[in-house]
């Protein structure tokens, strides 16, 4: 059984601009689903835990879910999250900005 890692291009989705958008899920201190532009895994990973992510998870089994590709390419913050892990249809992906106060518990929105 090979251990070789899937390369960053299989598992993110890219943009038309050239840019990946890839998704992580979030499980502590609260579960979210986050969608992140980014040039590559370390990338990812580092801006993940700058926002407030103890231990990001990067969604490797396939490609990022549609529905934060195109908020997260057009959020200037280049970035959006679901609560929860799994979203569903209804879900609508909230503004980057507000991650760090949901992941506190802080946020009277969430």
């Amino acid at each position: 059984m090979s251990s070789k890692k899937k390369p960053f291009e299989q598992y993110s989705y890219l943009l038309r601009d050239g840019r990946r958008v890839v998704m992580f899920a979030l499980f502590e201190p609260r579960r979210a689903t986050l969608w992140l532009v980014a040039a590559g895994k370390g990338d990812a990973l580092r801006r993940a835990r700058e926002l407030g992510a103890r231990d990001p998870h990067i969604v490797s089994d396939f490609r990022p879910l549609g529905i934060g590709i195109d908020a997260a390419a057009n959020d200037p913050n280049g970035g959006v999250f679901v609560r929860n892990f799994l979203p569903d249809e209804g879900s609508v992906p909230l503004p980057l900005a507000d991650l760090r106060d949901y992941l506190e518990g802080t946020s009277r929105a969430y």
